[in-house]
């Protein structure tokens, strides 16, 4: 199953990374604003769906986010954001002890070294305030070669 690469961005700092991120996997790249309708997009024909925004008052843009997919009802992210044992966009220190009780130990690391956050199949990844480590900085052909989970739920 191919990805797919959704973000919002206000400075463009969110949006050169997802568009590397689609580069390096060769896949489409679409951004989300207040007028996105995310019923213009079948998930169900993407097996990993990346989200990426800036940050925020030290929060990923949630209502953004929440406002695109969960209040226009899109299903598949009604359910993933709704699903297990954590609230969307919770504490990334949640997500990250999640995974490594999961025992994925190399999604884990690649995550605290790029701010990425994993609930089932969907990735929730963001640039940190004052941080010099970009994607471009580590090899993204070693992050992508990774053994990506299809889904996980955690």
């Amino acid at each position: 199953m191919k990805p797919i690469v959704l973000y919002s961005s206000r400075s463009g700092n969110t949006e050169k990374i997802a568009r590397e991120i689609a580069s390096e996997l060769n896949c489409r790249c679409e951004k989300i604003d207040e007028t996105f309708d995310s019923t213009i997009i079948d998930l169900d024909n993407f097996g990993l769906v990346f989200l990426g925004t800036g940050i925020y008052s030290a929060k990923p843009n949630a209502e953004l986010l929440k406002a695109a997919f969960i209040e226009n009802k899109h299903p598949r992210f009604k359910k993933e954001f709704s699903a297990g044992r954590h609230q969307p966009f919770g504490k990334s220190s949640e997500y990250i002890k999640s995974i490594e009780i999961a025992d994925l130990p190399k999604i884990a690391k690649l995550i605290k070294l790029v701010g990425m956050l994993l609930q089932t199949k969907t990735y929730l990844f963001w640039k940190r305030p004052k941080t010099k480590l970009t994607l471009t900085q580590i090899s993204l052909n070693q992050a992508t070669n990774m053994e990506l989970p299809k889904a996980v739920v955690v």
